[in-house]
């Protein structure tokens, strides 16, 4: 599983790479979508050292490996927080409306990352491999569910007055999240948060953010 992870970060730096070279107004749209392919990229990291790590459990030390799992579920709700905050703000440059995250969701965040440093998390042992488990993974799990129906809601609410384009492109990253966030949930061992992540950030980048697609618009 550890290979897919890499490959997955392979795409997302040759990604990284042609977005981060490319001219570009530095708008809050673009901003928000530099933090998203960072701490992506860094997910993808954490994923590959923790399917090591939680399958290495009597070679590595124990506080390590509870170290590296609660920066990788706390990551994995950072990046679903940044795509919900970079699906608002296209919505707000959609429909030039004074469109703002609220308030609760930024405490939500907070709430939730000191949590996930401080709750229980369990390892589960099996014959095809281990995986986390416990009321800290659970609240992660929890959190990113809010602010996926939140994110439903705002596409919901302004639906009409979205380019048609853009409503596939988030449309896409909104179905490739809730089904890998279903198999992820069901399936402990599938192990696809990582593809699923590198997916979004691909469909955002091809029909939203590639310079091609900006300097058309622009012309």
């Amino acid at each position: 599983m550890i290979r897919m992870e890499i490959a997955c970060f392979l795409v997302l730096a040759f990604l990284a790479a042609m977005y981060f070279s490319a001219p570009r107004e530095h708008t809050k749209i673009h901003k928000c979508f530099s933090k998203l392919l960072i701490y992506s990229m860094l997910n993808l990291i954490l994923d590959a050292t923790t399917i090591y790590t939680v399958n290495h459990l009597q070679t590595i030390p124990g506080l390590l490996n509870d170290l590296l799992h609660r920066l990788f579920i706390g990551d994995i709700v950072l990046v679903s927080y940044l795509t919900y905050d970079y699906i608002l703000l296209l919505i707000k440059d959609e429909t030039n409306k004074q469109i703002e995250i609220p308030k609760f969701t930024k405490l939500l965040l907070v709430a939730v990352l000191i949590a996930i440093a401080f709750l229980p998390i369990d390892y589960i042992q099996t014959e095809t491999g281990n995986y986390s488990h416990g009321p800290a993974v659970y609240t992660a799990y929890g959190c990113m569910a809010v602010f996926l129906v939140l994110t439903i809601l705002a596409m919901i609410k302004y639906w009409k007055q979205i380019h048609k384009k853009k409503r596939m492109a988030v449309t896409l990253s909104l179905t490739i999240e809730i089904i890998v966030m279903m198999i992820q949930y069901i399936v402990h061992l599938s192990l696809i948060s990582g593809m699923g992540i590198m997916l979004i950030n691909l469909s955002f980048y091809l029909t939203l953010e590639n310079p091609d697609i900006l300097l058309v618009q622009q012309v």
